[in-house]
Order: structure tokens, then sequence, then C-alpha cells
């Protein structure tokens, strides 16, 4: 950052010392020019008027003009007749002569209504005084000649190219320091976001830029700092959900190892001619079999479970009445309930549409009625419910069994969690159907819950009626 504070000092001073060079320049080589240039209206325009004045004045008032413009315009002036001799001057001094330059010139204007304008050294003077000089031919023959040093002017330039250098100096010296103290107060947030841009690239994310201008700056330092906590938020999701794929690769490896294990125990026993009676034989196979079963449907879960996490099936929402899907969910469980000798009631108290994806809700209700028969207790009965609640189509699937302790209210909802509640014990469940319920009820972007009864439990999803 001291970089930055180096280049604004530098480009203040180069700006004042540019600005000092040009005044020096343009005093030097063009200030005495633009004076000339002015001068030459004014000489043109006081040579009119002296002209004039001569032509109808006599002597001593013609005299007194004369000295009135030398003093007041401070430009000497001369009448010569056509051999060189002074006439009339503005102001006598001794010796007061007329250069032989400027007599030339004098005499060589002939045009009675022009005039000569230029600068001349004078040569009557021991220094090198350059003069601004107009002459003019008059009525009577006699010559106009207006003079003015221009070392005035000379003088002035030297004077102001000094003025300019000791107040550059001194801009430069109080300019610098202040220079310096706003670099240092513009470059402070800078720092301060380049320190957490740091932080940020260390996955450190607790800095955050204390800057608050309505500036380009402040909104900068806000968006750094929204950046560090979206980013922490995002990092912190990764983390945990880094977390949750190893526990659910622990899980599935638990899952499996038990099956893999009595499926191995069996094999080794048929291997073994551990046993010779064929109903025996058959026992082992059909133990093994269902192992298999068991674990084709564990895997079926998993990949069901992942596709819906990773957002990999299509969502096709479409408009249709709640009555069609509920049929065809109870025309399905009626005989698997029947073989499992489960009371099975379907209550369908709406006829409403409702717009979502039909076979995604079908998959939560199908995974909610297999949840049911998994955790039913010895009382067996299974309530398939369909009613309108505040705009909202209600289904609801209540199984008789032992309630769900609060503190497993949230815990079901996730992979591989199948509560305390002693009445899952044994049953078939993977832990996963309720996992798969809750992806689909966010994809779907509907709401899911569980309540305990009297007598058991009622998992539900509400879905907004299509009007």
């Amino acid at each position: 950052m001291k970089t930055i504070e180096r280049k604004i000092l530098f480009v203040f001073c180069g700006f004042i010392i540019a600005i000092i060079l040009v005044e020096l320049i343009t005093n030097n080589f063009l200030l005495e020019k633009y004076y000339i240039k002015e001068n030459k209206e004014i000489f043109v325009d006081i040579g009119n008027q002296i002209s004039s004045f001569y032509q109808t004045q006599n002597s001593r008032d013609f005299e007194d003009y004369i000295i009135s413009v030398d003093r007041e315009e401070g430009i000497s002036v001369y009448v010569i007749n056509r051999v060189g001799k002074i006439l009339y001057v503005s102001k006598k001094r001794p010796n007061e002569e007329i250069s032989k330059s400027l007599r030339e010139i004098a005499l060589q204007n002939r045009d009675m209504k022009g005039y000569t304008f230029g600068i001349l050294k004078d040569s009557t003077s021991n220094t090198s005084n350059y003069k601004i000089t107009l002459t003019k031919r008059l009525e009577d023959g006699n010559y106009l000649i207006l003079r003015k040093s221009i070392k005035g002017i000379q003088d002035s330039v030297a004077i102001a190219n000094k003025f300019y250098i000791m107040v550059g100096a001194f801009i430069i010296l109080i300019g610098g320091g202040i220079a310096i103290y706003l670099s240092k107060r513009i470059t402070k947030p800078i720092v301060e976001m380049s320190n957490v841009a740091e932080s940020i690239a260390k996955l450190d994310f607790s800095n955050q830029v204390d800057y608050h201008a309505p500036d380009e700056v402040g909104h900068l330092a806000t968006s750094i700092n929204s950046m560090s906590s979206q980013l922490s938020q995002n990092i912190n999701q990764l983390r945990a959900d880094i977390e949750h794929r190893k526990q659910l690769f622990r899980n599935i490896t638990h899952e499996l190892k038990t099956p893999i294990t009595v499926i191995k125990g069996y094999a080794e026993g048929l291997q073994h001619s551990v046993v010779d009676n064929i109903d025996d034989i058959r026992e082992y196979c059909n133990v093994i079999v269902d192992e298999c079963d068991q674990m084709n449907a564990l895997v079926y879960e998993i990949l069901s479970y992942s596709e819906l996490e990773w957002s990999k099936t299509n969502v096709d929402k479409t408009s249709f009445s709640v009555v069609t899907l509920m049929n065809g969910l109870v025309e399905r469980y009626e005989n698997i309930m029947k073989t499992r000798e489960i009371e099975f009631v379907s209550q369908i108290g709406t006829s409403h549409n409702i717009y979502t994806d039909y076979q995604l809700l079908e998959r939560l209700l199908n995974n909610y009625l297999i949840n049911a028969m998994n955790h039913v207790d010895d009382y067996k009965k299974i309530v398939l419910t369909v009613k309108e609640e505040n705009e909202f189509v209600v289904c609801e699937v209540f199984n008789s069994g032992k309630s769900i302790p609060d503190e497993d209210k949230n815990k079901i909802w996730q992979v591989f969690c199948t509560g305390n509640n002693s009445s899952h014990s044994g049953s078939s469940s993977h832990g996963l159907g309720l996992s798969i319920v809750k992806t689909i009820a966010d994809i779907l972007q509907l709401m899911v819950g569980v309540r305990n009864e009297e007598n058991g439990v009622t998992f539900y999803v509400l879905i907004p009626v299509n009007r």
C-alpha cells in the first residue's frame, strides 16, 4: 500500500511542478509577445489622438498634453522634423537625441496615414534596453515617435518567475503533507480490505472491513463483507455436507455389513454341507435370497436418495385431481395390506385439483405408506386421509403404534435415523424413506411434518390448492 501513497504524492507534486513549468514557459516566451501585441493597439490609438491634438492646438498646450501622456501611460513622445531635429519631447533629458536607426525609420515613413511599429534597441543607453516604438508622419511633414521600454515587463517576468517558484515550493511542502495525510486516509480502507481478502484466501472469515462511507470504496467494503459472509456460509454448508457424506458412507457400510455377513455364513454352511436335509437347504437358500432382496432394496433407496438430493430428477408439474392419485394408491396397497393382515382405511374428503409433479408426490406418499407398514404395531391399522384446510389439500398417513419422542421428531428426516422408538426394531426400514420424503418436499416446495396421536403417529404433507 506504500506504493499507492507514493503514487498519490508523486502525482500531486508532479502536477504542481507541471503548473509551475507551464507558468515559467508562458512568462518567458509568450508574456512579452502578448504585452507587445496589446501595446500596439494602445500606441496606434494614442498616436492618432496626439496627431489630432497636434493639428488643433498651440505648441504650449501640445507640450502639456504629451507630458501628461508620458506621465499617465509611460510612453515617451517625440516630434522631429525632416532632418531629425527634436521639436517636441514629453520629458527632457540631458543630451536628449534620437538614435540614427530610429531617425531613418521615421524619415522613411512617407505615408501620411501609415505608421511603423516595432521593437528597437536603445543605442543611447549603456544597457541592453529594448523599446516598443511607433513612428508616424504628421500632416505638416514632421514625424511623431512614441517609445516605451519593455524592461519593465522583462523585470516583471523575472519577478513573477521567482514568485511562482517560491509559491510552488510552498505548495509542494504544504500540499505534500496534505497529500500524504489524504493518501493515508484513502489507503487505510484499501489496506484493511487487502488484509480481509488475504484472510478470506486462508478460509478465515472472522474479519470484516470496518468502513461504511457512501462512496465507491464503501460499496466495495460492503461487497467484500457480504462475499465473506456468503463464502463462510457456503463453506460451512460444504463442510457439513462432507461430514454428512462421511456419515452416510459409514451408515451404508454398516447396513451392508450385516446382510453380507449373514449371506456369507449361510453360503459357507451350504459349502461345507452343514445341512443335508432338503428342507434345511431350502431354508438356507431362502435366507440368502431374503438378505439379497434387503441389499437390493437398500441399494435402490440409496440411488433414489442420491438422485433426488443432487436434483437430477426432472420436475414436471401438472394439474391433476387428488382423487385420481389417491385411488391409485388405494388400489395398489389394498392387497398388500390384506396379505400383512393390516386394516387399511381411506378417507377422501376433497376432489380439488393440485398443481405439482404427479410422480414425485406419488413417490412421497408411497414412502409414507411403506413407513407406516414398517412401524405399525399389533393393532395393525393404517388410515390414508385427504382433506382441505386453509387453501391446502392435506394428505395424511396414520399408523397405529407408539408415539415418536419430541427429541426425535426432527431427526427422523435424516438419513439412516429411525429414532429411539422401540416399534422400529426389527423392521425392514433402512432409514432412507423419510429422508427421501423430505428431499422430495424440498424439491416441490411442500410442507411435511409429523404429529403424535392418541394411539399412533400421523405423517402429513400440505399441497396448495389449484383453483
